[in-house]
Order: C-alpha cells, then structure tokens, then sequence
C-alpha cells in the first residue's frame, strides 16, 4: 500500500506492507539501503511538494504522484518483488510545454492504462497525457 502526504513539511510517498486479513499497516521489509519512504529534495527527488494523490499504472510498473504544491506530476518505477519506488521524472507545469497542471490535485489513469488524466486545480484545467507503456513516462497530449 502507498500513501502521499507530507513528512516534517516535506511531500512524501511511503509505501507499507499491508496484513491482507486485518487490513492493517506495517513498515515493509525491504533489502539493505533501500527506502520505504521517498522524500522530495532527497537523493534526487523532485517533484513531490504539496503531494495530493498517486495512482498506480494498469501493469503496476509505474506509480503517478500528483504534487499541488510543486505543480508537478512525478513518474515513479515500482519494483515488482518489494514494491520499492525509485524516482524516474518529473513534470512540471509551465515547463518543456507542460500545461494545466498548476495546482495538480488528482490524477486518473485510463481503463486501457494509456492516458492519464491530471486535474489542475489552480487552473481549472483537466490535462492528459499519453504513457509510454514501456518506459512509463509521459507526453502531453494537444
């Protein structure tokens, strides 16, 4: 299980192992040097202020994290044995012809898993991008 939130004031996504009978939450069991909880401006990451909403890829390769405070969508790969996040890009509004994504407060993925619908808050704006199904990272659609 993935949540989005804040840490000490900094957006976050954390991942818990999650107890299928109670439904109870756990700090997973992850190999040596390898994060539950990735932060943003730490070891690469960008992206993830005021993060607001995630959803995972159809094929669960990829994790989308909506980040209102950052105006930003953020790719992450998801490893398939742990459920471990690693940082792969970010896309923020106003840059490399980005738009609609100010204020970015939820994110929908296609039936299909080839768009992703990002709700732009601040200016009210429902942008979409095309996922690359092998790469997972997106292109704006026009």
């Amino acid at each position: 299980a993935y949540a989005v939130g804040s840490v000490a004031g900094v957006g976050a996504v954390a991942l818990f192992a999650r107890d299928p009978l109670s439904g109870n939450l756990s700090p997973p069991l992850l190999p040596d040097g390898v994060e539950s909880v990735l932060r943003n401006g730490i070891a690469g990451v960008s992206g993830l202020q005021g993060a607001s909403d995630l959803v995972l890829g159809s094929d669960e390769r990829f994790v989308y994290v909506a980040g209102a405070g950052s105006d930003s969508i953020v790719v992450l790969a998801r490893d398939a044995d742990n459920g471990s996040l690693s940082f792969r890009a970010r896309y923020q509004d106003g840059e490399l012809g980005i738009d609609g994504i100010g204020g970015v407060s939820r994110l929908r993925m296609s039936p299909d898993g080839q768009q992703l619908y990002a709700l732009g808050a601040a200016e009210n704006a429902i942008a979409v991008f095309a996922v690359n199904p092998v790469s997972g990272l997106l292109s704006q659609a026009s």
